[in-house]
């Protein structure tokens, strides 16, 4: 298991995006109704994604398991604070699906994170 910063050369954007949309449709079913739901595409995402990459105003970090990306998050910008030392502006939640990197891979992530 692998958690790196993402870059617009070697991003899998459409692993990304069916992470995105497999956890998003799992964590909103019930709370937001089916047909917006069934409205969040991989293609859709991952658009989405190839224009977050090419615009670099944001930093991803990915979950790799085996090399298949499971799980991201949005670090925004880094922040400088002296000339060698940096902090990311926000993190976002860790997004990650379980079953797309694997039975278990939920209870395997937490101790990396």
């Amino acid at each position: 298991m692998v958690i790196r910063f993402a870059q617009d050369t070697d991003v899998k954007q459409k692993q990304i995006a069916e992470v995105h949309v497999a956890s998003s449709k799992a964590a909103y079913h019930g709370l937001i109704p089916d047909p917006a739901l069934s409205q969040l595409t991989v293609s859709k995402r991952e658009t989405a994604w190839k224009e977050i990459f090419d615009n670099g105003k944001t930093l991803t970090l990915v979950l790799e398991i085996e090399g298949m990306i499971v799980g991201f998050a949005d670090v925004g910008k880094l922040v400088m604070l002296t000339k060698t030392r940096h902090r990311p502006a926000r993190l976002s939640p860790f997004i990650f699906w379980m079953s797309i990197g694997g039975k278990d891979s939920g209870e395997n992530c937490l101790p990396a994170l």
